[in-house]
């Protein structure tokens, strides 16, 4: 009877394990090409991406977590009457200078366009439709997620530049 338990809860750990680890794969992704890569740095030509945003302020952690609270609440239908969304990866973070404010994004799925969206009831939640772009990224060897401090982005680009 210890031996099934004991079982159980390796298969239990084991499932959660690859699920927080593969979660990101099956969530949809802006349609991307890579432009260039050297080891774990891509400069990436983002297409257009059409995302709900609002701006926040803070150091780099406490934005994020200001600013995904009620993006995940809007596209959870929390605060309005309507479908849920579904959630995309990544989560977008961005700054225009060294003030601390920020502004976080989310991505919005591909069946939606700027006149598709539920309107949310939370007034500091907006729609922007992002330009294609290029976009440097450093994938995070320790986690799923993509790591875009202003330090690590500048490194990606100073690294690509002298190749």
């Amino acid at each position: 009877m210890i031996k099934i338990s004991i079982i159980a809860i390796c298969f239990s750990l084991l499932f959660v394990v690859l699920a927080w680890f593969m979660l990101p794969k099956f969530l949809e992704q802006p349609k991307y090409k890579v432009v260039r890569k050297e080891n774990d740095i891509e400069i990436r030509k983002y297409d257009k991406i059409l995302t709900s945003s609002v701006k926040v302020y803070g150091d780099q952690y406490t934005s994020l977590r200001k600013g995904f609270q009620p993006l995940v609440r809007y596209i959870g239908a929390k605060e309005r009457d309507s479908e849920k969304i579904s959630m995309t990866a990544p989560v977008i973070q961005t700054t225009n200078d060294e003030s601390e404010n920020w502004t976080v994004s989310f991505a919005m799925p591909s069946k939606y366009n700027i006149d598709n969206l539920p309107k949310p009831a939370n007034d500091e939640i907006y729609f922007e439709e992002i330009q294609p772009s290029l976009a440097a990224v450093i994938r995070d060897r320790k986690s799923t997620r993509l790591n875009s401090s202003h330090r690590c982005i500048s490194y990606a680009v100073f690294c690509l530049k002298k190749k």
